[in-house]
């Protein structure tokens, strides 16, 4: 269920911003709960949380009112820390795992800061 409302979210958002902006703080967040009409989004680092409530805050809560009508509410959090790998985000995996898996694959760890 919330990988669709997060697929209709990114939707509405495509005709509110530029694709680049969209890709860049937007994508790499996900749906993290719905919880009545109120949006949880998980980034993953604090710089990103901050720039994406300072620069985009309303463009999400009017998709967020596409997607659940005009008592919608979004919030931005920190999210887990993911490893980039390919240019996409892999969440989940622990500090332990990361480790490992970042020294096997040679990739970058985005952690909380």
């Amino acid at each position: 269920m919330h990988e669709r409302l997060w697929e209709r979210f990114l939707a509405a958002l495509e005709g509110r911003l530029p694709p680049q902006a969209l890709d860049t703080w937007i994508r790499p967040g996900r749906l993290l709960a719905l919880r009545d009409n109120h949006l949880e989004i998980g980034v993953p680092s604090k710089f990103m949380r901050t720039y994406v409530v300072e620069h985009y805050l309303s463009d999400l809560h009017a998709a967020a009112e596409a997607c659940l009508g005009p008592r919608a509410h979004v919030s931005v959090t920190l999210d887990r820390p993911a490893v980039l790998y390919q240019g996409h985000y892999v969440w989940g995996l622990t500090y332990r795992l990361l480790a490992v898996f970042f020294e096997h694959m040679q990739l970058q760890i985005a952690r909380p800061e």
